[in-house]
């Protein structure tokens, strides 16, 4: 989740004008990008329980076996789970999403270092970014974990990932698709991520009830194109 200090800033450094060669360079302070609320404790009590054995089998195993102790009401990771089990998700991309939640650094270890754009061939502007660099040796066995699923995901599920979620897969181009020859995010998507919704609440029904972000949408017409971006 997004996490703004109450110190905010921005450095823009400088540049030689060719960012094919080198990017233009963002430098951020008091921006954080941190886990779920609850996740880090998580993570605390599975690897106590699981030791040797924790894993990304076992922690999903152990979350679906546990799943109904975490009620929709109070938890925003089971939320999330349920998000994405609507769309019958295979089980192996469930585990990878929970795995990511559950290994993003915690709060106080996840600050951005610098938004980074690129001149990318046909696909024009492209912006990666880059963690603090004393978070990540602080924390650098989460960030190691993080770097081995972001990079495989981008590898391996990148073309469905835009499909069901295109900003979340944005997300993992701009933290890590320079990494595996990919492209780096879209700006637009990544502008949109970090713009301000015009429209929230939560749903009518189950777990949508207690999510304050489901009517953080796209406003569509009958024909379900868009006509108001959130």
């Amino acid at each position: 989740q997004l996490r703004l200090e109450q110190d905010l800033s921005f450095a823009l450094l400088s540049v030689s004008g060719d960012f094919a060669q080198e990017p233009l360079v963002l430098e951020v302070s008091g921006l954080e990008l941190c886990a779920l609320p609850g996740c880090s404790a998580l993570r605390d009590a599975m690897t106590n329980k699981l030791k040797s054995d924790f894993n990304r089998s076992t922690a999903y195993q152990w979350w679906t076996d546990c799943i109904e102790e975490f009620s929709p009401q109070h938890s925003k990771l089971r939320r999330v789970h349920e998000s994405l089990a609507q769309y019958y998700l295979p089980n192996y991309l469930l585990e990878k999403a929970f795995w990511g939640y559950l290994n993003a650094p915690p709060q106080g270890y996840s600050y951005l270092g610098a938004f980074e754009v690129y001149q990318e061939g046909d696909a024009g502007a492209r912006i990666t970014a880059r963690p603090s660099d004393a978070c990540v040796k602080a924390k650098k066995e989460q960030f190691d974990l993080i770097d081995e699923l972001c990079k495989e995901v981008l590898t391996n599920d990148r073309l469905m990932g835009e499909k069901f979620a295109p900003s979340s897969m944005n997300f993992l181009a701009m933290s890590h698709g320079r990494a595996v020859g990919q492209n780096g995010a879209d700006p637009s998507k990544i502008i949109k991520l970090f713009t301000a919704a015009k429209h929230w609440g939560p749903g009518t029904d189950g777990w949508r009830q207690f999510d304050q972000t489901w009517l953080c949408v796209d406003q569509k017409d009958w024909l379900g194109r868009t006509v108001e971006e959130r």
